[in-house]
């Protein structure tokens, strides 16, 4: 929440609309600013970022509710009870709701009235705050397989975001809002619209990263006090992996509709950048790289697959010395059972289904429909 001034008072002007007793204090006001320059008592306040006035202790506990919710979304949520599941979602769910209303009350006294830059600054600031808010909540739905809701929600998002979706502010929450819908709309079956939520989010990277290149903010700094920002180092990481998230989820697309090596291509770029951003686990990584040399071995294209293969085996063998949660749910035997089938495929090239301790082990990109690993016998 932010002090708000009436509107239509700067330079001495009454309000449309203002009682006389309003007027006469707005001339009083004028008379003294061009005889002895500014009052004392009327001397600017601090802002935030944005321009609208901020209340320091109105703000902080804004942003303090915001940050609760979200550790109970993606933090405390690992922990809920089998027989609650959601528990966590649901409490962060009431959370976010009174953040919205906060939002909605504040945007419903009016943007402050200090000339039409400062209004579009806050009417910005506004827009991409509840933003924030519809995104989590779409989120939040989604996780609780109510995906009608949650759909409503991430649109929400998209449309107060479409005027500003290539500003710094906004251009990161608005990809993210596009990829979640279109894993919605896969998860639904309808592939075709999934396909054009993903495809506009990667041209809207493309487009902000040729027209102004710098890094974005997060979401979660829209809620964050002016020394809690991040670095333009790590704006600049969290960024890029919102990006590789796209291609992730294009590649799976693309495999459904059977463009193979558009597919392939994703794929490959998913695993690079996956290295350049450090944003990755060893295990995984493994896994989708020995995918990824099937496609090239029934291309004819033998050094590409060996060259996966040979970095499969080397990201691999970092399984215990980078900490990865996803990793550690593996059993012991199935980290076996893959090292060995990487090595043996790094030897050969005739390949067959692996079938590990586990059962028939297949690839985190789950839509490709391939083994991730086979071993070779010699012949």
């Amino acid at each position: 929440p932010a002090a708000i001034l009436t509107e239509g008072t700067k330079c001495g002007r009454p309000a449309v609309g203002a009682p006389r007793s309003q007027s006469r204090a707005c001339e009083v006001e004028r008379r003294w600013v061009c005889k002895r320059g500014p009052r004392p008592d009327r001397a600017e306040r601090p802002r935030e970022e944005g321009g609208k006035m901020a209340t320091p202790s109105g703000l902080a506990s804004l942003c303090e509710k915001f940050r609760s919710a979200v550790s109970l979304s993606y933090v405390e949520s690992k922990n809920d009870p089998e027989t609650e599941p959601y528990r966590s979602k649901y409490a962060a769910r009431e959370l976010l709701e009174g953040v919205k209303q906060l939002l909605a009350a504040e945007e419903a006294e009016g943007p402050p009235g200090e000339g039409q830059e400062r209004e579009g600054e806050a009417e910005r600031l506004q827009a991409v705050r509840r933003a924030v808010v519809e995104y989590e909540l779409g989120v939040n739905y989604t996780d609780t397989q109510e995906c009608s809701a949650g759909e409503e929600h991430l649109v929400k998002c998209v449309k107060l975001l479409e005027r500003h979706r290539l500003s710094r502010e906004c251009v990161s929450l608005y990809i993210q809002a596009q990829n979640n819908l279109g894993i919605l709309w896969s998860e639904r079956g309808d592939i075709k619209t999934a396909q054009t939520y993903l495809e506009s989010a990667e041209a809207l990277y493309n487009q902000y990263m040729k027209e102004n290149g710098s890094p974005p903010l997060d979401t979660n700094e829209h809620f964050m006090a002016q020394e809690e920002k991040l670095t333009d180092q790590e704006r600049s990481k969290r960024f890029e992996k919102v990006c590789t998230h796209t291609l992730y989820y294009l590649a799976q697309v693309y495999q459904h509709l059977d463009m193979t090596e558009k597919a392939a291509q994703y794929c490959h770029s998913t695993l690079k950048r996956q290295l350049e951003f450090s944003g990755y686990s060893p295990v995984k990584w493994a896994l989708n790289a020995a995918t990824l040399s099937q496609y090239y071995l029934t291309k004819q294209c033998f050094m590409e697959a060996r060259h996966c293969l040979a970095a499969a085996s080397v990201i691999f063998a970092q399984a215990g010395q980078v900490p990865s949660a996803e990793d550690s749910k593996l059993s012991p035997f199935c980290l076996s059972c893959s090292s060995f089938a990487l090595n043996m495929q790094t030897t050969n090239m005739r390949l067959f289904p692996f079938f590990c301790c586990s059962g028939l082990r297949y690839c985190p990109l789950d839509s490709l429909h391939v083994v991730c690993l086979s071993i070779s016998f010699f012949h």
